[in-house]
């Protein structure tokens, strides 16, 4: 099946330089997320041309592997490991479908960039999900940044995926979250994005 981004593959691969923001807030604010990725075992889910992997061999991840599900996206960064051998893995797969065994458990962290906003259905959004937890060693994580100003789904369709080397998987506790002296949690006055989806 053909991917909606099959067409722009070039723009994606400038996009970094030609948007100041990518570098300046997304990039850096996910780097600094991360934290130090020297000998990490990565899976960047929804790699596009490689440009996060290619970044996250330079920072000193052990293995990197990118996936996605547009076929062009894969074949460029193909090319492009060919050209500058990074030591990358490109895989064209489908972020709802379960892994194959050798990917599997095998990695340290899992990335996922401008990937969960476009799940079609709520169903495509538990898949890509499970996908990235299922890639997860017992003591791997997830880190995503999708900065969008509106959601396609509301937030309660994304789970929390961090796995916890002791306690496994973290779970959203119920009436979890900060308190006053008294133990009443405090009201949440704050505005809440709007949920954009379709019309009835």
């Amino acid at each position: 099946m053909d991917s909606q981004f099959d067409s722009i593959v070039a723009a994606y691969e400038q996009s970094m330089n030609r948007l100041p923001f990518r570098e300046h807030v997304e990039a850096y604010s996910l780097l600094k997320a991360i934290g130090s990725l020297t000998g990490l075992a990565v899976l960047d889910l929804g790699c596009g041309t490689g440009l996060y992997a290619r970044r996250f061999r330079a920072l000193g991840a052990k293995r990197v592997v990118g996936m996605d599900t547009s076929q062009s996206m894969i074949e460029y960064a193909r090319r492009k490991e060919e050209q500058e051998r990074h030591g990358i893995t490109y895989v064209h797969h489908n972020a709802t479908r379960s892994l194959d065994d050798g990917l599997a458990g095998a990695f340290d962290l899992v990335t996922s960039v401008y990937v969960l906003p476009y799940a079609t259905s709520e169903n495509d959004l538990a898949g890509m999900c499970a996908t990235a937890r299922q890639a997860l060693s017992p003591r791997g994580a997830v880190r995503r940044d999708d900065p969008q100003p509106r959601l396609r789904h509301p937030p309660r369709l994304v789970p929390q995926l961090r796995h916890d080397a002791h306690h496994g998987p973290a779970r959203r506790r119920r009436g979890h979250g900060p308190s006053d002296s008294a133990g009443r949690r405090p009201r949440d006055r704050r505005r809440r994005p709007p949920v954009v989806g379709p019309r009835p």
